[in-house]
């Protein structure tokens, strides 16, 4: 998936915008970090821990992009990891995946629902829907 040079560029997105949308997903006790980011890892947008986000993007953009060349297909949309301490769910838009980084904390008794962690992923990726007009119809 190379760069091309009609490809238009990322200043046409609002990040600003973007960021908001992340931070409306960030609640303390699930979901800590959200991150947008190149199908590569490149970082783009990070929203809660920014610490966490540039590790984040880069073992989940490698991790997705394994599964999704063994799959030889485009058909990958959505991939859950778990984690030692918590979940990641990534999904793509175009050449952007997202991700939502949810933890476990110590004092926390009650566990991640990841059904929910998956619902509020697919919500994002529908309010987020409009990067793909920033690259139509990519391949990975």
């Amino acid at each position: 998936m190379d760069l091309k040079e009609e490809d238009p560029p990322q200043r046409y997105v609002n990040w600003s915008n973007v960021k908001k949308v992340l931070h409306s997903y960030i609640d303390y006790n699930c979901i800590n970090t959200s991150v947008v980011m190149k199908i590569d890892g490149s970082l783009l947008c990070v929203a809660g821990d920014h610490n966490k986000g540039k590790t984040i993007a880069a073992l989940g953009a490698n991790i997705f992009k394994s599964y999704a060349d063994a799959q030889k297909s485009d058909q990958l949309k959505i991939l859950l990891i778990q984690a030692e301490k918590g979940y990641c769910v990534l999904g793509r838009i175009s050449k952007f995946l997202i991700c939502h980084y949810a933890i476990k904390n110590d004092d926390d008794q009650q566990d991640i629902n990841v059904a929910l962690l998956r619902s509020q992923l697919e919500l994002c990726i529908k309010q987020l829907g409009t990067l793909r007009q920033v690259y139509p119809n990519v391949t990975m």
